[in-house]
């Protein structure tokens, strides 16, 4: 049976009687946390599924008051390719759903969200599916979400409106400015066969959509320099550990092109050499990470002194011999 095509795409109308399902519950779960997600997105993170009958169960989501389809996308995004680009956000409805199943506090995104910061926010949802696949296929690792990173963070980070965003010293040429830092993903590594706690890696994600100066004059001016300047102080200071409990991190540094990757290296030979280990920042661009066949594991990063790395160095066999098809597990869920 095809989804019906008669109700309107952004304003909820009334369906035929609904039943919701246990899949039902997982498609927003995984929205939730991934905060805004494409159809396609959906089929990647439920590959043994019908993408007619995801489709399906999305049209009832929303229509019953459980997802949001941002008014943002009309025209670019989904009228390309059709259903399939439709894009969802979670609504109020279902973001209680969340805290009543489990506890899970999500933030709901404004339904209004203008289309720059829509597109960047499926940047970042194209990487932290990827990273979803690659460590389900994986015999030992396991995708550790922002929630669940949130959840063990001392009470009184828990405590704050947004917990994800902390406060920062920088200094740069004599001028100290205290500046507010919110990663685009906050996510860990988890290895099933280390002891803690080597068996955590932990990553603060930013994903470049190639408008933003690498460098300016100013510190009170957005740039990638002040995004490198802040997590070296960050790191420097320890907000890491006394934010989060995290007793190690490393900053992903995913630029739209390789000439961006570069310049962003180039940027902290410049101006943080010598002030943070270049080990702190991994940088790569999107076609790097994305083309490479084995998947998101095994793709080479570069620190910030043009060594190569891979992104989770541990004891033991490479990723390529640990990605084995496994059956999947759900988003920011342990092995059962």
């Amino acid at each position: 049976m095809s989804v019906p095509k008669r109700l309107p795409r952004f304003r909820r109308g009334k369906t035929r009687p609904f039943q919701f399902q246990e899949r039902d519950y997982e498609i927003v779960r995984s929205i939730g946390l991934l905060r805004v997600a494409q159809s396609a997105h959906i089929d990647r993170l439920f590959p043994g599924a019908s993408p007619d009958n995801l489709r399906r169960r999305l049209y009832y989501l929303f229509h019953n008051g459980y997802l949001v389809r941002p008014k943002a996308q009309a025209g670019e995004l989904v009228y390309h390719e059709g259903s399939s680009r439709m894009v969802y956000t979670l609504a109020p409805k279902g973001a209680q759903l969340l805290m009543e199943r489990e506890g899970l506090e999500v933030a709901v995104k404004a339904a209004d969200s203008e289309l720059p910061h829509l597109k960047h926010a499926l940047l970042v949802t194209d990487f932290m599916v990827a990273m979803h696949e690659a460590c389900a296929g994986s015999e030992h690792l396991r995708l550790v979400s922002q929630n669940e990173i949130l959840a063990g963070a001392p009470a009184a980070t828990q405590g704050e409106r947004r917990p994800s965003v902390w406060r920062v010293e920088i200094d740069y040429r004599g001028v100290r400015k205290a500046l507010h830092l919110e990663p685009d993903g906050i996510f860990a590594i988890a290895h099933a066969e280390l002891a803690p706690p080597q068996d955590r890696k932990f990553f603060f994600l930013e994903i470049d959509r190639g408008t933003m100066p690498i460098v300016r004059g100013r510190v009170d001016q957005t740039s990638i320099l002040r995004k490198l300047l802040a997590y070296g102080a960050t790191y420097r200071t320890g907000i890491h550990r006394e934010r989060f409990g995290l007793d190690n991190m490393r900053v992903l540094m995913v630029g739209k092109t390789r000439e961006r990757a570069r310049g962003m290296i180039d940027a902290f030979r410049e101006h943080l050499s010598g002030k943070v280990s270049p080990r702190l920042f991994l940088a790569a661009d999107r076609r790097a990470l994305f083309g490479n066949p084995a998947g998101l594991l095994a793709a080479r990063w570069q620190d910030m002194a043009g060594e190569e790395r891979s992104l989770f160095e541990w004891p033991g066999p490479p990723p390529s011999s640990v990605t084995r098809c496994h059956p999947p597990r759900r988003l920011g869920s342990a092995r059962g």
